[in-house]
């Protein structure tokens, strides 16, 4: 059941690696049940009520590859011992009621839980992954295995900005990119915006030594840890 992260975590944790706030991973990681699709910001969440429902611990993730993790082991929820109605979705909280989502997704097939029925999900069916562009799958991965609790990820001291003149890829690190020659060299910038609707942006200008010679045709731009 493939997954996605949600606008909370998103937001947490573009303000973790650009150094705005620090993200601390919940001390559990819940799952939850929904009749409805959450939704990115979750407003859709429709967890069944009463009939022993209730969000389930689940803190162990695979190591994150290709930009994704799963779930190590089943997630056991309590017999139901009333109709949970028909299960569309999951979602994954900070918390065992309220809190914060993190992720979500929709069920392969969806499940009617009646009473008496033990509802679960095989190890490996949560697939949660980070979405492609905007981020190299180094991040990816690393911020995915900060979110799960696997090993946590501290911003770099310093944030510098680079210039490319080729298209840059997910694949791409600091040192397959393609950046101009005379004189060039990359900007250091500390200082940026909180994450608002899924994105940040950098505060105030960023000034580049003057070139000394052709830099060519600058097409992409991305931050780097050194």
């Amino acid at each position: 059941m493939a997954g996605s992260l949600s606008d909370y975590a998103e937001l947490e944790l573009l303000d973790h690696v650009l150094k705005v706030g620090e993200y601390t991973p919940p001390t559990h990681i819940y799952v939850a049940l929904s009749t409805a699709d959450p939704g990115e910001d979750g407003s859709g969440l429709a967890e069944p009520s009463g009939g022993s429902y209730a969000r389930v611990i689940c803190d162990d993730w695979d190591t994150a590859v290709n930009r994704a993790t799963e779930n190590t082991n089943v997630v056991t929820f309590p017999e139901a011992t009333g109709d949970w109605g028909t299960i569309t979705h999951f979602a994954l909280f900070d918390a065992l009621t309220g809190g914060n989502m993190l992720a979500y997704g929709e069920f392969t097939t969806p499940k009617t839980i009646t009473s008496g029925v033990n509802a679960k999900i095989a190890a490996g069916d949560i697939d949660i992954s980070f979405n492609s562009g905007g981020s190299s799958n180094y991040l990816a991965n690393a911020l995915l295995d900060h979110l799960f609790k696997n090993t946590s990820y501290t911003p770099p001291t310093n944030i510098y900005v680079a210039l490319c003149t080729a298209t840059i890829t997910d694949a791409d690190t600091g040192s397959t990119i393609t950046e101009p020659g005379s004189n060039y060299e990359r900007k250091l910038h500390n200082t940026w915006k909180a994450a608002s609707i899924g994105s940040s942006s950098n505060d105030g200008a960023i000034t580049f030594v003057m070139a000394t010679g052709d830099w060519g045709t600058v097409t992409d731009a991305c931050l780097v840890d050194a």
